[in-house]
């Protein structure tokens, strides 16, 4: 097995990274240029082709969700262009299975393209307050043309089952993508710990500063952000020397902003508009402690892997999260965070942070040791290189060097 092992290491595949958002947005960041970056240090050779960035960096982040076939067509037929003009020799790692992944998924059909598939969303159906999850084409005919398939289901269980293999960001996904394919693999989103990191003194500071951060895309985002504001409210009465700070974007923000105006005492509380990704580890360094509150119970949310969940870790925030995800599987209850089932077990586990300082300051080491010995993107690095040297060994010639 080591000299098999040894064998495979030796190899050298070209990895072409294709994901619909830029470099702002976290799943593309991080599971498309923080992967890449890692498997070239394991010997790959790496590229991205960010949609957003490399296609069409004049249209915004949220129109790449929202225009019409016109214009995906017309971005999918520059891809294909670009595939074979720059990476006729890449195995294509597919970061999500939106329409920017049809013109991949028909290369691979009609010329056995190699392709893997990376999974860190449910995206099949619509989530708990009825958005659709899934970005192909508005058209059947056209989605048939290019994935061979006609629903979101159909679509992702055929593109899973012909990948070499699939790449699961949580233990639900895995689950789900493994009834298609059994090569499929857990690697959690992680975190750059030499990029986040814990801040210098704020364990004294005043006031103790709970952070949520992230996109209030729908309402089922900013339902959680709102169960975050009613139960820092509590939390605030019973301990004044407490401060709530919301950082982040989206169409809902507006919302969010006007419920905690009507429920939190002026001052407790701060917004700060969406910030560049080069800016959150400043931020997430002033504060205490990271809330990640999942209202529904829905596979959407048990499916997610949160990167805010793993910067929290990597900038020495506990994290208070609800039970009802994949933060169960990171998060050690009493150690590193608290698991909370219902809002009152919430609102003790920010009320002991927030008055108990050793406690604070022993959870807040075991959050900076979680993210370096289990997330970091060292280990993730180490571990996909693993899995892709195991899995790869049957492609052609032409895609390695």
């Amino acid at each position: 097995m080591n000299q098999i092992k040894t064998e495979f290491s030796k190899q050298k595949y070209n990895l072409l990274f294709i994901g619909i958002s830029g470099y702002e947005y976290p799943h593309v960041r991080v599971r498309c240029y923080r992967f890449a970056e890692q498997l070239k240090k394991h010997g790959f050779n790496t590229s991205v082709l960010s949609f957003k960035d490399h296609l069409v960096p004049e249209v915004t982040e949220p129109e790449m969700y929202s225009r019409g076939d016109r214009f995906r067509l017309s971005v999918v037929f520059k891809s294909i262009k670009r595939f074979f003009s720059q990476y006729r020799n890449c195995i294509l790692y597919l970061q999500k299975l939106h329409y920017h992944a049809a013109g991949a998924l028909l290369l691979a059909r009609y010329f056995n393209w190699p392709y893997i598939v990376d999974y860190d969303d449910y995206e099949i159906g619509q989530d708990p307050h009825g958005t659709g999850l899934f970005c192909g084409f508005n058209r059947d005919y056209i989605n048939t043309f290019f994935y061979g398939a006609r629903t979101d289901r159909d679509i992702t269980e055929k593109a899973a089952r012909n990948a070499l293999c699939c790449i699961a960001a949580s233990h639900s996904l895995q689950a789900f993508l493994k009834n298609s394919n059994p090569r499929t693999f857990l690697i959690p989103t992680g975190v750059d710990t030499t990029v986040f990191h814990p801040g210098a003194g704020k364990r004294e500071e005043i006031p103790f500063t709970f952070l949520w951060t992230g996109l209030v895309w729908g309402e089922s985002i900013a339902e959680n952000v709102r169960y975050g504001i009613e139960v820092f409210s509590e939390v605030h009465k019973q301990n004044p020397l407490t401060h709530l700070k919301i950082v982040g974007g989206g169409e809902h923000m507006a919302g969010v902003e006007t419920f905690a105006q009507k429920t939190l005492p002026t001052g407790s509380y701060s917004f700060i508009s969406w910030m560049p990704p080069d800016a959150m580890p400043e931020i997430m360094a002033s504060c205490h402690v990271g809330l990640l509150p999942m209202v529904s119970d829905s596979l959407w949310n048990r499916s997610k892997s949160p990167t805010k969940l793993f910067e929290y870790f990597a900038s020495g925030l506990p994290v208070i999260a609800t039970s009802n995800n994949e933060a169960r599987y990171v998060v050690e209850h009493g150690k590193n965070g608290y698991l909370a089932d219902d809002q009152r077990n919430y609102i003790e586990a920010m009320l002991c942070l927030s008055k108990n300082p050793e406690i604070y300051r022993s959870m807040q080491h075991l959050a900076r040791k979680t993210a370096e010995n289990n997330y970091s993107m060292q280990v993730i690095g180490k571990n996909l290189s693993d899995i892709l040297n195991a899995s790869l060994p049957s492609v052609p010639e032409r895609f390695r060097q």
